[in-house]
């Protein structure tokens, strides 16, 4: 710590001299006295006592009070300009190390005014803070939040210092008188004196190149994540080759990590056909919106897959909802917004497909190359298990030849039969199974040849009418189940009986070696005698469509031997049946519109029969008598009264003929559907029909007033209501029918009911009878919903709801 320095009280020359002059004066004094109470001395002697009495005296004197101060003085004196000069030197020192801080300083007085500010300041300001005055400062530069909000001058850092905040390590946005921007880290800490703020200094650091770069070396980062994914998947897809033999189990871990490493939702991998214009699924993945397609079907090439096989490379499309080939999706399949294709190629020849969808933000050029990548992969896996299959047959082949040749040396001539009679009998049911598409056909020969692998008493085959309901379609060896009406009575609940439930969910063969004894078994009419039973499904395209069962009256006869050789028939009769099924419905369907286009040809001519009979009867025979009448009015044009009575007749005839051709051609189309809407024509019919028939119809209309409907829809609904009205009145022997138009949301909804006598629905549709095939149809080809209710006695309801898209609605 420094010394303070201290100055003497005698150090004033004016003190000095009478100090020195009141000591000199005492000191003499004093010797005199001394000299006169001592004994008398020689002159010489009191002189030189005298001399150096007062010389010692007063040298002592002034040592203490004049030398020894100005001693003191002289280096407190030398000390305080080695203290200055120090201090000086620090402060170039500090001046030098404040104007060298790269960081921006800014010192303040406690108004806030700039006082001090380094090179660094000046450089990003544009120009000396400390020499401008504040209001121009913030005229000329402009500071923002990080966010990018503009900063309030109360909000600026070196103001919060002012009152008292210390704020650390801020960020901002700064930009110059220049217009250069920067972002900065500021800090502003207060000064204070006494307890009060008398000042601020604030630090701010340019990083700017810093966030470049830490951006830059985020980026560097992701991109080395993207590549450590990258790689990761690939080494899983590598292990996935290693680790699986089978393509499908191999293509699935390799579709995975391609699909999470891309970040698609849904996609598959499949292999084409040898005709190369078709697909299978190797595997696919519906996300979670599932997906309605059976993958086990083979799905034609077409769109942009048909361009991946073409050109062996990889397509994508982010707008696929929108493209061409969105229509090209079969139906069930789930909603595609974008999609990449990617070719599985072996050698120059596309032998399968990668298909991703649904990735957020869409697909790039680099996912392309990854599903590439993974489709080579994919290949490989492919061809390994080409070769492994082939080495497997190679094997299977092998043993085989050995287990025939040990069985031929160890197994009896019996056992060899038997085996033969199996194969032979599997062989022939097959053959047998696909030579009929008739549904009872094909249930029988499975039943026939059943039987000759294993020693039924009785047997039956059972269909699914619905998700759980089962019901018997043939039957073989029951006594008391000989008419098809009892054979169809018999059905099943598979949700209920635990036996069949086991069977549909494991899709295996089960089997009760006695009923009598197992949990669940359900007891049917006619089949009491059944005691060891088996159940086999039917599978087909990987959905159970049925099972057969086989009945024995002695329990425990069936073993697991019985249910293999059952098993080994199912497959082919699975194909069989679905085919035969298949086949049964394309022709009924073919039979049905068979039978519409007959009796549209029968409407047709009867309806033209109908207006020839018409135009025939009363309008030919009415201009015929015209004509008569005109003849006569020619002979008789002298007799005036004649002639006006003539006229008036033949007036008569004329409005009657125009009444008769107008109500014809309302008939066959209103003109007012087309002039003044379905309203109009509607209510232009009820009101004819109530003029000519005793029924009373009552129309109703709510919301459909300013409802202008397209063509198409107004011409469905009035031919659906002129239909109904009309088979109303001829058939139901109603006392009152109830019109009713009315809009609802986004459709139009139409009701036709009357209190009649009503029909039986089912056998009516069954029979095919044209007016309501009529009306369903029309509805059907609008996208509506058509509904018939009624029962017999009960009255008749029709029912119709039909969306009215583009159409428009007048604002009265």
């Amino acid at each position: 710590m420094d010394r303070p320095i201290v100055t003497n009280a005698y150090a004033s020359p004016r003190r000095l001299f009478a100090l020195t002059t009141v000591t000199i004066f005492v000191f003499e004094a004093f010797i005199m006295v001394l000299l006169s109470i001592l004994p008398p001395f020689p002159n010489v002697v009191q002189v030189f006592f005298d001399a150096s009495l007062l010389s010692v005296m007063t040298a002592i004197t002034l040592y203490f009070f004049l030398y020894r101060p100005l001693m003191i003085q002289n280096s407190e004196r030398r000390r305080a300009e080695e203290l200055a000069d120090e201090k000086r030197r620090h402060a170039d020192e500090l001046k030098a190390i404040f104007n060298a801080i790269t960081d921006m300083v800014i010192v303040t007085d406690k108004d806030g005014k700039p006082i001090q500010a380094n090179p660094a300041v000046i450089a990003a300001f544009g120009f000396n803070p400390t020499e401008t005055p504040r209001t121009t400062i913030l005229q000329q530069i402009s500071t923002h939040h990080s966010d990018g909000r503009p900063m309030e001058p109360e909000e600026l850092p070196s103001r919060r210092a002012l009152r008292g905040e210390t704020v650390e390590g801020e960020r901002m946005l700064f930009t110059n008188v220049s217009g250069r921007t920067q972002t900065i880290l500021v800090s502003a800490s207060p000064l204070w004196t006494e307890g009060k703020v008398s000042g601020t200094v604030t630090v701010a650091r340019d990083i700017t190149q810093l966030e470049k770069l830490t951006a830059e070396l985020r980026a560097a980062l992701v991109e080395w994540q993207r590549r450590q994914a990258e790689v990761a998947a690939l080494l899983t897809a590598a292990r996935a080759l290693l680790e699986h033999r089978e393509f499908n189990a191999a293509s699935r871990e390799i579709f995975h990590a391609c699909k999470q490493l891309i970040g698609a939702q849904v996609g598959y991998v499949a292999v084409l056909a040898e005709n190369r214009r078709e697909a299978v699924d190797a595997y696919m993945d519906p996300g979670e919106q599932g997906c309605g397609v059976d993958p086990t079907q083979a799905m034609p090439i077409r769109g942009m897959r048909e361009q991946v096989c073409l050109t062996g490379r990889a397509l994508f499309d982010n707008d696929f909802s929108a493209s061409e080939f969105a229509a090209l999706v079969p139906p069930g399949h789930s909603p595609l917004e974008n999609v990449l294709f990617a070719p599985l190629t072996l050698g120059d020849q596309v032998v399968g497909v990668i298909g991703l969808g649904n990735k957020p933000g869409g697909f790039n050029a680099h996912d392309a190359q990854i599903a590439t990548a993974f489709g080579e992969l994919a290949v490989i896996a492919l061809q390994n298990s080409k070769n492994l299959d082939a080495l497997h047959q190679a094997r299977a082949h092998l043993e085989t030849r050995v287990e025939e040749r040990t069985a031929e040396l160890a197994e009896s001539y019996r056992a060899e039969s038997a085996a033969r009679r199996v194969a032979e009998t599997l062989y022939i049911a097959n053959l047998a199974l696909t030579q009929s598409l008739d549904l009872d056909t094909v249930l029988e020969t499975l039943l026939d040849y059943l039987v000759r692998l294993v020693p039924y008493d009785s047997a039956n085959v059972m269909l699914f009418e619905s998700e759980t309901r089962l019901a018997v379609r043939a039957t073989r060896g029951y006594a008391g189940l000989s008419s098809v009406s009892q054979v169809r009575a018999l059905t099943f609940d598979t949700s209920a009986n635990p036996i069949l439930r086991e069977l549909v969910e494991k899709r295996r063969g089960v089997l009760v070696a006695d009923t009598t004894t197992a949990v669940g078994w359900e007891h049917k009419p006619g089949v009491e005698f059944v005691q060891s039973w088996i159940g086999i499904p039917l599978v087909a395209g990987g959905k159970v469509i049925g099972l057969f069962s086989l009945d024995k009256a002695a329990p425990g006869f069936f073993n697991d031997e019985y249910v293999r050789l059952a098993e080994a028939l199912a497959p082919q009769a699975a194909v069989a049946i679905q085919n035969a099924w298949l086949f049964e419905q394309v022709r009924a369907g073919r039979e049905r519109l068979q039978m519409l286009s007959r009796q549209l040809v029968q409407v047709q001519e009867s309806e033209r029969l109908s207006i020839a009979r018409e135009l025939h009867d009363e309008t030919s025979q009415t201009l015929t008598s015209l004509m008569v009448d005109l003849r006569l009015l020619e002979q008789g044009a002298d007799d005036a009264p004649a002639t006006r009575a003539r006229i008036a007749e033949i007036k008569a005839t004329t409005d009657t003929v125009l009444e008769n051709l107008h109500r014809l051609a309302a008939d066959l189309r209103p003109a007012s559907l087309d002039h003044l809407g379905l309203v109009a024509a509607l209510r232009q019919h009820v009101e004819m029909l109530n003029h000519k028939h005793a029924t009373r119809i009552l129309f109703e209309t709510v919301g459909v007033e300013n409802l202008h409907l397209k063509l198409s829809v107004a011409t469905a609904l009035y031919r659906v209501a002129q239909e109904g009205l009309a088979n109303a009145l001829r058939h139901a022997r109603a006392t009152q029918i109830d019109l009713l138009l009315e809009r609802r949301r986004n459709v139009v909804v139409l009701v036709v009911e009357d209190n009649g006598v009503g029909f039986d629905i089912d056998e009516a549709m069954e029979r095919g009878r044209l007016g309501l095939l009529g009306m369903k149809e029309r509805v059907e080809m609008l996208d509506g919903v058509f509904t018939l209710e009624g029962r017999v006695g009960k009255g008749t309801t029709i029912y119709v709801e039909v969306s009215y898209a583009d159409s428009s609605v007048g604002r009265g």
